[in-house]
């Protein structure tokens, strides 16, 4: 598969995340009024779609690739706490440590569990920071639910890591492979067979 392709592939994982995280939080964050709250209904979903996008392209800067999509999808949204500009740096930084975490892990068994543990709880730490520096609303009510907010997350993103790879490791590798070497081949000789001179 070309570099191009993996890029384009990552690119929709991330927006698949993003979309998970939407449609089963959004309702949550609107109910309960405090930003992060939504990630209750989804933050295994996302962390095990987030997963198998690292494990697909498994380079450094992967995840923030991923994590830049997410919250740029994420701006007009509730997703990630009140609408805004400031979800690019939360998603920056927060893939950012996603990958040292991987780099710093890497080959060890339980490497994306793991990653995606400090994933989860560095996006959670992240949002309320940009939340209280930029004077955002909502910061007062996420204070009051951050410690719960960790508690809960943490183990879920653990859990989503685990899912995600566990997919990507049984399912995807699998089917990505064989559309790879499909997609060369046809990159090499064309549709339609091999190239006539």
């Amino acid at each position: 598969m070309t570099q191009t392709r993996r890029v384009a592939l990552i690119g929709m994982v991330g927006a698949v995340s993003f979309l998970v995280a939407f449609v089963l939080g959004t309702a949550l964050n609107l109910a309960t009024g405090t930003p992060l709250t939504g990630g209750l209904a989804n933050a295994v979903l996302t962390a095990a779609a987030l997963t198998t996008g690292v494990c697909a392209m498994p380079t450094f800067g992967t995840g923030t690739f991923l994590w830049l999509v997410f919250a740029f999808l994420s701006i007009p949204t509730m997703t990630m706490g009140p609408p805004g500009p400031h979800k690019l740096l939360v998603g920056a930084l927060g893939g950012l440590l996603w990958d040292v975490s991987l780099y710093v892990c890497r080959g060890r068994k339980w490497a994306f569990p793991l990653a995606a543990t400090v994933m989860t709880g560095a996006i959670v730490v992240l949002t309320f920071g940009t939340l209280v520096v930029f004077g955002l609303p909502g910061a007062d009510k996420l204070a009051k639910a951050l410690p719960f907010l960790l508690v809960v997350y943490l183990p879920l993103g653990w859990l989503g890591g685990w899912l995600g790879e566990h997919i990507y490791a049984t399912r995807l590798r699998k089917l990505l492979a064989g559309n790879s070497s499909q997609m060369d081949a046809e990159e090499t000789q064309g549709p339609g067979g091999p190239a006539v001179n």
